[in-house]
């Protein structure tokens, strides 16, 4: 007999076929019912994991064994002449079709029943630049060009300007971590705008050499794909010369799209958190760091370290303080062991930048990090974000975090509608 056929003759070929069926509804129920739960991310991981080792487990119990009416004997012990596998192959057969039954029923439903939010529709014209009362602005990721820094200096100014381009009311931002995946991309800037949602988009390189610093950069309609307006930047590499370039930029964007920036958004590009130039170099190193696709014990502790840099060369750096509250919530809850001391570790740095700058955007942001992911608090947290949303609109990884705890409570329409409506096509990852 053939090896196939005597899978068959034991059933191994129906163990196999019946435990995926229920494998497959196990992780459907999973993936519904862990994040309700406030479960962390891994357990779905987990319970991939026990599934592959119950179905190994399941093949080789099927193949030396066998169910018969005295109970479960070794195969090589059962008289064949009294074998009852065709019968145990038959409520095996019954068993998996019952359950595909309930997989479809599931699939139709999760298709035609349950609630799910309306996708924003296309543009009626594709290529059209949004409304000038709300345009929309795609930063792609600048490039280093000849710089002697390793390109840390282009990444952290990136993302750096990109926080403070989402603070101003004249014009929204897509998130960075939506941008990342065109830092190489050979597409052209009328397919990146229609996948973004973008009718303009800024790009632009920047060269460090020794105590100097060049930025140019370049302004593009996204449905014509033609340069509206370009500038390039030179300055000494100073913390006051970095933040000055920043607010060029962004006065030239709203020049430029006929905008007038108001008086809050006059304060927001004049700002000037830090006049130490290592310290914000530390900053920017840290910024750079968070742009790792994954995090790992090391990464964390390399951006913390950045960050408490910056603050012990700068104790008045509250933007510091408050990014530095957030790694350290972000360790408090990724690594069990030493939760406690991160824990107080991200609460005393964010009394510092509170003490600094009570008003800061950032102070609020981390203290909702704080009750997330060092407490678990994700109702508090959520209301301190409304709250926080009823002074400031919120920015998009904000309006990401937000997204995370109604999905932890479980309110996952909202979460799909806050992403749809406000993220601007943010994609989900690891922000801290």
């Amino acid at each position: 007999m053939s090896l196939f056929a005597e899978l068959k003759r034991r059933n191994v070929v129906r163990v196999a076929l019946a435990y995926l069926v229920f494998g497959w509804l196990v992780l459907q129920v999973a993936d519904v019912v862990f994040p309700a739960l406030g479960l962390p991310d891994w357990s779905i991981t987990l319970v991939v994991v026990l599934l592959g080792i119950g179905f190994v487990a399941a093949v080789i119990v099927s193949w030396v064994f066998e169910l018969t009416p005295e109970g479960i004997k070794r195969e090589s012990e059962v008289d064949r002449s009294q074998s009852v596998t065709p019968e145990t192959g038959r409520r095996l057969d019954l068993i998996t079709i019952v359950m595909v039954v309930v997989a479809v029923g599931l699939l139709v439903a999760d298709r035609f029943v349950f609630e799910r939010p309306a996708v924003a529709p296309a543009p009626t014209n594709a290529g059209t630049p949004p409304a000038e009362t709300d345009p929309i602005i795609a930063v792609l990721p600048f490039k280093a060009t000849g710089s002697d820094d390793g390109g840390f200096l282009a990444t952290g100014l990136h993302d750096d300007l990109l926080t403070r381009l989402a603070k101003l009311d004249a014009y929204k931002v897509i998130s960075r971590t939506s941008m990342k995946e065109y830092a190489d991309t050979t597409k052209n800037m009328r397919e990146i705008g229609e996948e973004l949602g973008a009718g303009y988009i800024l790009e632009g390189g920047v060269q460090s050499l020794g105590q100097r610093v060049r930025i140019n950069a370049q302004l593009i309609a996204a449905a014509a794909d033609e340069h509206i307006w370009a500038d390039t930047y030179d300055r000494e590499l100073t913390a006051e010369g970095l933040f000055d370039i920043q607010a060029e930029l962004a006065r030239a964007i709203a020049d430029q799209l006929h905008l007038a920036l108001s008086d809050s958004d006059q304060a927001v590009v004049e700002a000037v958190p830090t006049r130490n130039t290592e310290a914000y170099q530390a900053y920017l190193r840290g910024l750079e760091l968070l742009d790792s696709e994954s995090f790992t014990r090391t990464s964390l502790l390399d951006i913390t370290e950045a960050f408490e840099e910056a603050v012990a060369l700068d104790p008045e750096f509250a933007l510091a303080w408050a990014r530095l509250s957030i790694a350290r919530s972000a360790l408090a809850q990724v690594y069990d062991s030493d939760s406690e001391a991160n824990r107080a570790a991200a609460l005393s740095a964010l009394a510092e930048a509170r003490e600094l700058e009570p008003e800061l955007i950032e102070v609020e942001i981390a203290w909702a990090q704080y009750l997330y992911r060092a407490m678990s608090e994700y109702e508090q947290a959520l209301d301190a974000l409304e709250a926080l949303e009823t002074r400031h609109s919120l920015g998009p990884d904000a309006i990401q975090l937000k997204a995370y705890l109604l999905r932890r409570l479980g309110r996952f329409t909202e979460a799909n509608e806050t992403i749809l409506e406000g993220a601007l096509g943010q994609k989900s990852s690891l922000r801290i």
